[in-house]
């Protein structure tokens, strides 16, 4: 007899009539059957809440609570309070998937006997509507299988994205655990992200593009606010309280090399949107660690930048801008 393994897909949604249609079908009519589809309608002042409805009485699955606002990571926290499921999936309402994203995802779990699939993403712009993939056969390009300890050093990458994401992951229940979105944080979904990955024993990527992210300019991602700069810096001591303890001695040097940088170039970049008090906050946390994490790092060209922006900031800033300008975000060094 087959065992039925359940997969719970949480959505969180507010004010999104123009994309929730759209992003609960595309759930609905995954070639993986055996899933329930938790819809948390975060005080939607729209039409949303009548479309999550609509849906919920076309199909059993669907468990639509309505409730106030609090935020997307509230919203999460309360479907992940709601879910049975062996694994867990988190879809943004106004995104959607292809519809064999489930079963491929669940395949290469099973396969490798993984504790979380992470899958690549289709990115586009808000107007737009690319075509859909549907065919119903299933197979997947492996893109790699990576232990913990590799896992783990993705949080160092010059964009850290793909780890920090939620939405393009199918995540083992055990490896979440008990723990929960930030709430309040824009840099919820990275923090998140570091402690559930100590937990990962094995994990696979694949090359596949599952998943459809679209990208609205009124988002707060894309809306360069203030409060992205401070919560980052939050994110990396986060990460650093969360990672520190069960990284080696080399491991450690990575880390405190790239969280130093990272927390300079943070600072570079909301002084240059005219943001003093963040750019502020950001370099008494650089402060706060400096003097245990520079002993860390070993790499004197790393040593000079992190130098450089301490004791000069001026020159730091004029050379990156200058790097930026001239070369491109693509090209600085890392």
């Amino acid at each position: 007899m087959e065992v039925i393994i359940l997969i719970s897909i949480i959505i969180s949604a507010y004010n999104v009539e123009k994309y929730i249609d759209k992003c609960i079908a595309s759930v609905v009519n995954q070639t993986y059957k055996d899933i329930e589809i938790i819809v948390i309608n975060d005080g939607s002042t729209d039409a949303t809440k009548s479309i999550c409805d609509k849906w919920a009485k076309k199909d059993s699955r669907i468990n639509v609570v309505h409730k106030k606002n609090e935020g997307i990571s509230a919203a999460r926290n309360d479907g992940l309070k709601l879910a049975k499921g062996e694994y867990i999936s988190f879809v943004d309402s106004d995104d959607y998937l292809d519809i064999r994203m489930m079963e491929i995802m669940l395949k290469s779990l099973k396969d490798y006997d993984a504790d979380i699939s992470i899958c690549k993403e289709y990115a586009f712009n808000e107007d737009e509507e690319p075509a859909e993939v549907s065919d119903t056969v299933i197979g997947y390009k492996l893109e790699k299988i990576e232990e913990n300890r590799e896992i783990l050093s993705h949080f160092t990458d010059r964009f850290t994205g793909p780890i920090g994401w939620p939405w393009n992951k199918l995540y083992s229940r055990k490896i979440i655990a008990d723990t929960r979105f930030v709430k309040g944080h824009i840099m919820e979904d990275l923090i998140f992200n570091s402690s559930v990955m100590i937990n990962v024993n094995k994990a696979v990527w694949i090359e596949d593009r599952l998943y459809y992210y679209r990208q609205r300019k009124g988002s707060l991602m894309n809306s360069n606010k203030s409060a992205m700069y401070t919560d980052y810096g939050n994110a990396i001591m986060e990460e650093r309280k969360m990672l520190y303890p069960v990284l080696d001695i080399s491991e450690k040097k990575r880390f405190a090399s790239y969280f130093l940088r990272k927390l300079s170039e943070l600072d570079m970049e909301a002084a240059r949107r005219g943001f003093k008090q963040e750019a502020g906050y950001i370099r008494e946390i650089f402060n706060e660690i400096y003097f245990t994490d520079i002993k860390l790092v070993d790499s004197i060209k790393d040593k000079m930048k992190i130098s450089l922006y301490r004791h000069f900031r001026p020159i730091y800033y004029f050379l990156r801008t200058n790097k930026i300008k001239y070369y491109g975000y693509k090209n600085r060094e890392k």
